[in-house]
C-alpha cells in the first residue's frame, strides 16, 4: 500500500514541478519578446530556446554522473544541495533587483510595422 501512496505522491509532485518549469519559461519569453528589438527578436529567441536545451541536458547529465558515480551523494543529499544552490541564486537575484539594478528596461525605439495588403514593410 505504502508504494502506491509513494507513486501517487511522486507523479503529483512531479506535476507541480513541470508547471513550474512551464510558468517560468512562458514568463521569461514574454519578457524577452517585451525588451528585444523587433529585428533581432527572432535571432534571441532561438538562442534563448537552444540555451534552455542545452542547460537542461547538461544538469541532466551531471546529476546521472554525481548519482551513478557514487560519488558520497544521496538521493535526499544531492536534492538538498541542489535546493540550497536555488535558494542561493534567488536570495541574490531578489537583492540585486530590490536594489534596482536587475529591473529590466523596455526597448525605447521600437520598429513600426505596417500592413499593406499582402506584404508587411517596417518603417
Amino acid at each position: 500500500m505504502s508504494q502506491s501512496t509513494d507513486f501517487f505522491l511522486r507523479c503529483m509532485f512531479t506535476s507541480v514541478r513541470t508547471f513550474g518549469g512551464a510558468i517560468i519559461y512562458v514568463y521569461s519569453t514574454l519578457l524577452l519578446q517585451q525588451l528585444t528589438a523587433p529585428e533581432l527578436l527572432g535571432r534571441v529567441l532561438a538562442v534563448d530556446y537552444m540555451l534552455t536545451e542545452v542547460a537542461f541536458s547538461i544538469s541532466i547529465w551531471a546529476v546521472s554522473k554525481l548519482l551513478d558515480n557514487n560519488a558520497g551523494l544521496s538521493a535526499i543529499g544531492l536534492g538538498l544541495g541542489l535546493a540550497t544552490l536555488s535558494a542561493a541564486v534567488f536570495s541574490f537575484w531578489s537583492i540585486y533587483h530590490l536594489f534596482g539594478l536587475g529591473a529590466a528596461r523596455k526597448y525605447e525605439n521600437p520598429v513600426e510595422v505596417r500592413v499593406e495588403k499582402n506584404c508587411t514593410s517596417f518603417v
